[in-house]
């Protein structure tokens, strides 16, 4: 998300006027509310299946010699195979939702649209002391986000952390396989002209921090996410470039 505020807003501001920065702060925003937490569920919902699962192995693994008492119940043991299943489901949504509480990025984006929302209603504004202190956590976030992942990548004994070839199929992923998914989405939807190219471009800017700093906290893949940014960062200007100039043929 901090890399589609630097390099997207801008860029596209630069290339279809100031209704696609516009737009692209509108997409921002529903990234924040939408796909952070459906990110955040899906990694807390791995999580919490590889834990329960290691405590299953444990439990039989001390239960062997338990088994002939086990084999005499037989007839209650779907009936708490079910049951055993709801409490784990519940457990599960009980902790994806405490994360989700405690998000700080749910919370900001809510606050966001309410303050924006009383503030075009009534035309009330921050002080600017306020303002400026806002600003100034904005900025502190984003470069404690890019220190995090340079400590990371540093810490790794190459720079492209995933290998040359994976780190070529998520180059490959994102700005291919993203744009012409896009494509086929906005199409099919029904979008055109300056919309449908703005939504294209979008697709090919550079993968957000946010998934690199999930993906670290819950060990999902941290080497393949960090080449993903520090390499999409690098390339994305280049690459935005080329779809502009084919799409404005």
């Amino acid at each position: 998300m901090p890399n589609t505020l630097i390099l997207g807003i801008p860029l596209l501001r630069a290339m279809y006027g100031d209704k696609s920065a516009t737009l692209l702060a509108q997409i921002v925003v529903l990234q924040s509310l939408i796909w952070y937490n459906l990110l955040l569920f899906l990694f807390e919902l791995n999580a919490t299946k590889a834990a329960s699962e290691t405590t299953v192995a444990v439990s039989q693994a001390s239960g062997d010699e338990e088994a002939p008492e086990e084999a005499q119940g037989k007839e209650g043991g779907e009936e708490t195979q079910t049951r055993a299943r709801k409490s784990k489901t519940m457990l599960i949504f009980l902790t994806v939702g405490k994360k989700l509480m405690a998000n700080p990025n749910t919370h900001a984006t809510l606050l966001g649209l309410i303050w924006a929302s009383i503030q075009f209603r009534w035309n009330i504004k921050f002080p600017a002391v306020v303002e400026k202190s806002i600003a100034i956590l904005s900025s502190g976030g984003l470069g404690m986000a890019m220190f995090s992942l340079g400590l990371f990548m540093a810490s790794r004994p190459s720079i492209i952390a995933c290998g040359i070839r994976m780190a070529t199929v998520a180059m490959i992923m994102k700005f291919i396989a993203g744009p012409a998914l896009m494509a086929a989405a906005s199409t099919t939807l029904g979008l055109k002209g300056k919309l449908l190219r703005v939504a294209i471009v979008q697709a090919a800017l550079p993968q957000g921090i946010v998934p690199f700093v999930f993906a670290k906290e819950y060990n999902v893949h941290p080497d393949i996410l960090s080449t993903g940014v520090i390499f999409g960062m690098l390339i994305a200007l280049p690459v935005a470039l080329v779809y502009y100039l084919l799409l404005a043929l």
